[in-house]
């Protein structure tokens, strides 16, 4: 079961690599994923040059599969992510794809859905990490728990821009004033980095 995990892992982070790429530059029925960002912006929308975080995020999600895989066909199980650990990471990949779609075709309430449960997912992740030695020593920090975090943490703020996109969309502002909105969600964010 660890070596279908690990594959499916490996292959799933390519699939959003190249998900992510192409939705990026080509697009989606004349739609961008910065088009749309556009098009809901909000006063928590993060400037475009901060989306370039997903290189190191990338990189690091592909070390992370490739290193998973040749533990895995080397029977190194000592420092082998466990399967339980893999399938949340397999499944927020998963879903981050899923955002992918339902954001192109502007089913935003469904987008925020998708990118809940990989953050929760994620969430899970860092828990079941920091409970066990995929924290402590160096390797493990570097392979596993540095671009375990770094995605957690772009997603809580992608979680709360999607979350604004879609309060725009159904005109919360003019409900709730947009400022209040970005100052209580900037400290949710804050809360959850600090946890």
């Amino acid at each position: 079961m660890k070596i279908f995990n690990a594959l499916v892992n490996l292959l799933s982070t390519f699939g959003l690599i190249i998900f992510s790429y192409y939705f990026s530059a080509v697009g989606f029925e004349g739609k961008t994923i910065s088009s749309l960002s556009n098009k809901y912006e909000n006063l928590f929308t993060p400037e475009s040059y901060a989306f370039s975080i997903w290189i190191i995020i990338f990189l690091g999600l592909v070390l992370l599969g490739i290193r998973q895989t040749a533990l895995v066909l080397r029977k190194e199980h000592l420092n082998i992510m466990p399967d339980k650990l893999l399938t949340l990471l397999t499944t927020a990949i998963g879903f981050s794809i899923g955002w992918l779609w339902s954001w192109l075709e502007e089913y935003i309430g469904l987008s925020v859905i998708f990118m809940g449960v990989a953050l929760v997912s994620l969430l899970l992740l860092m828990h079941l990490c920091a409970r066990t030695r995929l924290s402590k020593s160096w390797p493990e920090q570097f392979y596993y728990w540095f671009p375990i975090s770094l995605y957690s943490g772009w997603l809580t703020v992608a979680f709360i821009v999607n979350v604004s996109s879609y309060l725009t969309k159904i005109g919360w502002s003019k409900i709730f004033p947009e400022l209040y909105w970005t100052i209580i969600m900037a400290s949710v964010c804050f809360l959850v980095y600090l946890i």
